[in-house]
């Protein structure tokens, strides 16, 4: 019997959830499908997922990335490949999934993995003026499907939670590889460096922490625009010798080094690295105005209700003075990923969803 053909469509390769979530995808659906992820922005899991045996087709523009040659060529791309299916993921790789599945008549999921609020004016009004153009709409949290659900008022999006291998046993490193000694208590955090992560409201709340415990150190693991803003916001707390960046690294190695993992953004759907650290046992903590998609408060990690530098200096005191309660939220993160963050539960939720969509003839 002949796969089923699915094409995804995402704007970057670069190291991301969404493009982990989209490396596990094609991982986890090798069996049901023939996939191509056809992409704009390489990064380290073109190589993963080409080891994989799955091809990846950049597709560029010619003289600017989303230029009319752009649309041509993934016309074109995708016209000779004639999949069943596109899964669209991020924002431009879901307009072009959009647009071109509209001209080829081949049914369209796109995927949201982040608010939308955060894309700005341009970019919303693309948004909702094509969103009807795909088959399903899901988003990987309610809070997510909320912000889409803001903009496009009757849209009824699924929601496909997040998952990773909770089997998986990242290489150990020690603790020099972050500058750290094993004395040290390392608060830890990972994600791309950009203004919506909002590290710089960690940093301030280190600030107040390492003034009162002299052991405390941080470790920031990512890459982005905001990195220089960031190691400029240290040099001018003096505290180049407790807080660490790690550049660019895969951070599935780093999280056993950690003695408590800290998510300072308060705008994120089902963060990856969250669930990381939560499988690697790290007690965690985040920021969440509203109801936590993964942290239930005091359960499995601490929740911030708001964003404030002093108040998530707080939490991280706390964790650091009760070592009985760090270990409780350690044994029951790890059965939250276990449990209903896995990556074959997420895995099982698309392959429905796509057959959902298949045309009738071709799914039975």
């Amino acid at each position: 019997m002949n796969k089923y053909k699915i094409v995804h469509i995402t704007s970057s390769l670069c190291r991301g959830g969404a493009e982990y979530v989209l490396h596990s995808l094609v991982h986890g659906l090798q069996q049901s499908y023939e996939q191509t992820v056809i992409y704009m922005h390489d990064g380290p899991y073109r190589i993963d997922i080409e080891r994989l045996g799955i091809p990846c087709i950049k597709v560029s523009g010619l003289l600017m990335q989303y230029d009319h040659l752009f649309f041509v060529r993934l016309y074109q791309v995708i016209k000779r490949i004639n999949p069943d299916l596109i899964h669209t993921l991020l924002w431009a790789g879901t307009i072009a999934g959009r647009v071109i599945g509209s001209l080829l008549s081949i049914p369209v999921v796109s995927m949201y993995h982040g608010n939308i609020d955060q894309q700005g004016y341009v970019r919303n009004i693309c948004d909702r003026y094509t969103f009807s153009w795909s088959t399903i709409n899901g988003a990987v949290s309610p809070g997510v499907a909320a912000s889409v659900q803001a903009l496009v008022s009757d849209a009824q999006l699924p929601v496909i939670y997040n998952g990773i291998d909770a089997s998986v046993i990242p290489v150990q490193h020690e603790r020099d590889a972050i500058n750290c000694t094993h004395d040290q208590y390392v608060i830890g955090a990972v994600g791309r460096l950009v203004s919506i992560k909002r590290f710089d409201l960690l940093i301030n709340a280190f600030y107040s922490v390492q003034k009162k415990y002299a052991h405390a150190r941080l470790c920031i693991i990512g890459v982005g625009p905001e990195l220089s803003s960031l190691r400029e916001l240290v040099v001018r707390y003096d505290m180049c010798d407790r807080v660490h960046f790690i550049v660019d690294v895969p951070a599935a190695d780093y999280y056993h080094l950690f003695n408590c993992f800290v998510l300072p953004s308060p705008r994120e759907g089902v963060s990856i690295a969250l669930l990381e650290a939560l499988r690697a046992g790290i007690p965690s903590i985040v920021i969440a105005p509203e109801k936590h998609p993964v942290i239930e408060h005091a359960v499995n990690g601490i929740i911030v209700k708001r964003v404030d530098a002093t108040m998530l200096a707080q939490a991280i005191e706390n964790l650091i003075l009760n070592k009985q309660q760090a270990a409780v939220l350690s044994y029951n993160g790890i059965n939250t990923v276990k449990n209903c963050f896995n990556r074959d539960v997420m895995c099982a939720q698309y392959h429905k969803m796509f057959l959902s969509v298949i045309a009738p003839s071709k799914a039975a």
